[in-house]
């Protein structure tokens, strides 16, 4: 039965740094917010999003179009190069030094140079 991973995502992953016996994981930003009385969740770098008013079913549908968007991905022989490119994305913006680590909160704080204070973005 042939790898579900071609060798060439194993090399990108060899390359960050991560070990052959690791599991193979694909990084992505993910951000979630709530809207109009509806909780919103959509990739940074990929085409997927869903929503729902329950914080966990709108996480949950999330995940689901997620793992289908890769599947389909492998199907379509895309894969490798939608790999190639998060890795490089996430090596650009830190996942592999650990500043950014499994499901914490990424969050953007508006700094006001005006009254030189720090507020939570409002758009």
């Amino acid at each position: 039965m042939k790898s579900a991973v071609s060798s060439a995502v194993k090399r990108a992953l060899r390359i960050t740094g991560a070990q052959k016996k690791e599991p193979i994981l694909i990084p992505f930003l993910v951000r979630t917010w709530h809207e109009d009385g509806v909780w919103n969740v959509s990739a940074f770098d990929l085409p997927i999003v869903a929503f729902d008013e329950d914080f966990e079913q709108a996480q949950k549908y999330f995940y689901d179009a997620a793992c289908s968007h890769f599947m389909t991905l492998r199907e379509l022989g895309k894969i490798d190069k939608v790999a190639h490119e998060l890795i490089r994305i996430a090596k650009t913006r830190g996942f592999y030094e650990q500043r950014i680590q499994t499901r914490q909160l990424v969050q953007r704080i508006d700094y006001s140079a005006e009254d030189h204070s720090l507020c939570a973005a409002t758009g």
